[in-house]
């Protein structure tokens, strides 16, 4: 068990709400560093798992999936193909990732693609309000949805909502090369906790966070950001290893050596 799902488990009495990109639903693996972290605690609070379905359509579609298994809610949105081009394979894949990797060679800007980033974690906020119950914990993964706690307290939650960050935090200078960086920082401090993997991360967003807003140190690892009292925590999220290492010798992994 991870310290993130030992925190959450504490309190059995919440029901967990995830929201990420992608979920476990029909079968996607769930070995993978995202699904180990929560699939325990899902299941144990029989919670909702909030994400993408997958499915791309030819002109937005607002309509959210509900399935469940195992126990587990799914709430599991739509993209149109302009979304999935502009807020996925453009901010997604070619701005945040390349920057939050030290790639900056390999970044594409486009206002475009922030536009419709922002859009899509708007659109997944209302769905996470919509579908939520008073007294839910919200936890939130991956740079896809820096923005979206802003807009859920906007929309008036007021219970804690948390976010991971299962990629590399950059160095200041770094993340100052993307054009929405005050953008996508303010969203993120809006999150009552934030994870992130390494102690390099919780040191490059803390100094970040004081370089750029005058971010009070109020201890170790917690910040008073114009007013919004954040709090950064090192709690690294792995894999399955018994599971791919079992995956590796099964029948189809040795037919296919």
């Amino acid at each position: 068990m991870t310290d993130a799902q030992a925190g959450l488990s504490a309190d059995n009495k919440r029901r967990l709400v995830a929201v990420s990109n992608r979920t476990a639903a029909g079968g996607e693996s769930r070995a993978g560093g995202l699904a180990v972290a929560i699939w325990d605690t899902l299941v144990e609070t029989q919670g909702l798992w909030i994400g993408w379905s997958g499915q791309l359509y030819p002109y937005p579609n607002s309509k959210v999936k509900v399935t469940e298994e195992d126990g587990v809610l799914f709430g599991l949105s739509h993209l149109s193909k302009a979304e999935y081009d502009n807020y996925y394979l453009g901010y997604a894949n070619s701005v945040l990732w390349p920057v939050m990797h030290n790639r900056l060679d390999l970044a594409v800007f486009n206002s475009a693609y922030f536009e419709t980033y922002a859009s899509i974690n708007a659109r997944f906020a209302e769905t996470v309000f919509e579908q939520s119950q008073p007294g839910d914990l919200i936890w939130v993964h991956d740079y896809h949805f820096f923005l979206l706690a802003k807009r859920l307290k906007a929309l008036g939650w007021t219970q804690p909502c948390g976010f991971f960050l299962h990629i590399p935090f950059p160095a200041p200078e770094v993340f100052r090369a993307i054009p929405d960086h005050k953008d996508l920082a303010e969203g993120l401090c809006v999150y009552d906790v934030i994870g992130l993997q390494t102690t390099s991360d919780v040191e490059n967003l803390s100094r970040y966070l004081e370089e750029e807003f005058t971010a009070e140190r109020l201890d170790a690892d917690t910040l008073n950001v114009n007013g919004q009292v954040v709090r950064l925590t090192h709690c690294p999220v792995g894999i399955d290893v018994d599971g791919f290492s079992a995956a590796a010798i099964d029948e189809p992994a040795t037919k296919a050596a």
